[in-house]
Parts: C-alpha cells; sequence; structure tokens
C-alpha cells in the first residue's frame, strides 16, 4: 500500500512572538548552566579517573554526567530543554546535544561540563550525524524537511539540503557521503547526500521507516533496525543495493558496532534485551535481559564492556560481553535516553 507523506498543514510555523520567546528559553538556558556551574564549583565530585559518558534525561532537561571508570554519576547538566540527540566529538572535547524545547544544538566542553554554546537550528532537531573528521554536524529537521549542515569551527549553518521529513542519519567513514531515513510521497526511504555539494545523489526505497542506522567496520555496510520487520536490513555502500537481511526476536531500536566489528549491539524495547548479532554469520549470538525499554546502547573505551540506558528503568546498566552479564546498576535520574561515551583516543 502507497504510503503518503505527512500533510504540512497545521505543521508549527516560528512567528515572530515564539522566536522571541525561544531566544528567551535560550537566554535562560545559559544563565542557568552558568549559574549551576559557578554552583557546581563549590560542591565539586573528585575529577573524572576515566572517559565519561552522557546520558539525555529529557524529562528533567538534563544530561547526567558518568565516570566510567567509578560508575558513579558526576554531575547533571541542566537548562537543555528536551534533550534527546547525543554525539560525541571524535577528539572526545565536545559533545552535542539536540534540545526540543529550545530549538538548538547545545554544545557541551566536556573538560568542564558547560555548555559553551547553543545552535540555532529550528524545531525538532534530531538526527545527529558527525563527519570522521568532526568538523561538519548534520541536523535533521522534521517540519522543515530540511537537513543542516554546521561547520563546528564556527558554529555557523554552512549548509540546507531539502530532504523531505527527515529523521535518523548517519555519515560514511570517509566523510564525503550521508544516509538519512525520510519519507516522502513514495513511501519511507534512505536519501543519500553528497556532502561536499551538499546535494541529494540517490535514493533507497524502503518497505518501512528505520528505527536506526549505522556503519560496521569499514564502512562497507550501513545497518538498519527495521522495528516493523522485526530484522535488522544491510546495505552494501559501494552499490547502494540492499544485501542481507537479519532477523531478531523482536522490535530492534538503536543499534552500535562492537569494536572488533564482528558483532551488531542491538537493543529491543519491548523485550527489555540486548542482542548481540554476529555480523558475518547473519544470527543474533546471544541475549541480555537489561531491564525495562532501553533505548541507548554504547561500547565502553574496553571493548569487552557496554552501556545500556533504560528508559523504564531509570538508570544505566554496565554489560560484560564476553561473560553477557550486569556487572554494575548506576541511577542516572528519570527517563534516560540517549547514550554516548568519549572515544577510546581521548
Amino acid at each position: 500500500m502507497k504510503t503518503c507523506a505527512p500533510d504540512r498543514v497545521g505543521h508549527r510555523v516560528l512567528t515572530r512572538n515564539s522566536a522571541v520567546l525561544a531566544a528567551l528559553l535560550l537566554a535562560i538556558q545559559l544563565t542557568v548552566t552558568s549559574a549551576s556551574s559557578q554552583t557546581r564549583a563549590q560542591f565539586a565530585e573528585p575529577l573524572s579517573t576515566g572517559p565519561k559518558a552522557y546520558i539525555a534525561l529529557s524529562q528533567y532537561s538534563e544530561v547526567a554526567v558518568v565516570d566510567t571508570r567509578t560508575n558513579r554519576v558526576l554531575e547533571y547538566i541542566p537548562g537543555l530543554l528536551g534533550a534527546h540527540d547525543l554525539i560525541a566529538s571524535p577528539d572526545g572535547r565536545t559533545v552535542y546535544v539536540a534540545t526540543d524545547g529550545l530549538s538548538t544544538v547545545s554544545v557541551i566542553d566536556t573538560s568542564t561540563d558547560n555548555v559553551i554554546a547553543a545552535i540555532r537550528v529550528g524545531f525538532d532537531p534530531s538526527g545527529l550525524a558527525l563527519s570522521p573528521d568532526g568538523r561538519q554536524l548534520l541536523v535533521s529537521l522534521w517540519s522543515a524537511s530540511e537537513v543542516l549542515s554546521i561547520d563546528t569551527a564556527s558554529y555557523q549553518i554552512s549548509g540546507h539540503i531539502a530532504v523531505p521529513w527527515p529523521g535518523r542519519s548517519a555519515i560514511s567513514p570517509d566523510g564525503r557521503r550521508a544516509y538519512v531515513s525520510s519519507l516522502d510521497n513514495g513511501g519511507p526511504s534512505l536519501t543519500i547526500l553528497d556532502l561536499r555539494s551538499h546535494s541529494r545523489i540517490g535514493r533507497v526505497p524502503l518497505g518501512a521507516t528505520p528505527a536506526a542506522l549505522n556503519f560496521g567496520s569499514g564502512g562497507r555496510r550501513l545497518y538498519l533496525t527495521m522495528a516493523d520487520m522485526h530484522s535488522i536490513l544491510a546495505l552494501d555502500t559501494r552499490t547502494d543495493r540492499m544485501v542481507g537481511r537479519i532477523t531478531v526476536p523482536a522490535e530492534p531500536g538503536n543499534l552500535t558496532p562492537t569494536q572488533d566489528g564482528r558483532s551488531m549491539l542491538v537493543v529491543s524495547q519491548e523485550r527489555g534485551a540486548l542482542d548481540l548479532v554476529d555480523l558475518a554469520r547473519g544470527v543474533v549470538s546471544g541475549t541480555i535481559m537489561v531491564g525495562k525499554t532501553p533505548t541507548g546502547v554504547a561500547v565502553g573505551p574496553d571493548e569487552h564492556i557496554a552501556y545500556v540506558a533504560n528508559k523504564g528503568s531509570d538508570n544505566v546498566l554496565v554489560i560484560d560481553l564476553d561473560s553477557r552479564t550486569v556487572i554494575a546498576n548506576i541511577s542516572v535520574g528519570y527517563g534516560p535516553t540517549e547514550i554516548v561515551l568519549q572515544p577510546r583516543s581521548h
């Protein structure tokens, strides 16, 4: 059955009043963050002894900061209204956060855990993706049907790319192309972007909208979780054709590859599970029960450790992938969604 694009009538339009309100909220965000930073300085926890994890708490409008060596919460970064998508720079010095309530992408300096900038992008920013060199940040704007390219050196918008109702995105390891889930009159698809010319260069039709997408080792395969199909699809990025399908027990959500490239870690909100998918054999090689409504997953600095954010359990679990057991339970606050870790190089 043909899928039609959503009706544009009724989408929120940025009026003068809403622009003033957004500017006021942005000023409040930076003021609250600055004041909170001064307060935290007086009652500071000891500095992190390992790479840090950042967890979005959208219900609290905060980001929790966790020391991955001690598995404890160091602090909370406030004033991030509607925080959800997170992505870390390759050097680990910066974390970018999409904030629905402010229509911005906020920039966190990981050396101080302060918000040092807020980039105005428009309503409902999502689908953050960062080039391998960290110089270009992509932001999907569903309501505007476009993808923005941001120069991370200046925090300025460097390009506008028209993409019908964009969602999740991923940038190829060579930094030349991006794949963005989208929806138009032809139905769900992947829109392929040339990041040098900021233009669309291709489209791959899909049977449903992917919940998440991520590259495997080497960038030759792009993996998409298809919740409606109970499957993970594999796209050959040299031909832009689907070359594989892996069946999973239930609706798959976010996914991330292990550092050796052999497996993909996939969370299932319906089952409260973390599935280990063997990419060579195309099967689920193991399952770890993790809690209620797992939404975010990340691989730690030690490639044998994974972190799962459970929205329904208000915690982050630390998983030993060798023994497939939970080795730590970190209470982080209400409704954690996505999680990102400072890269190993940091």
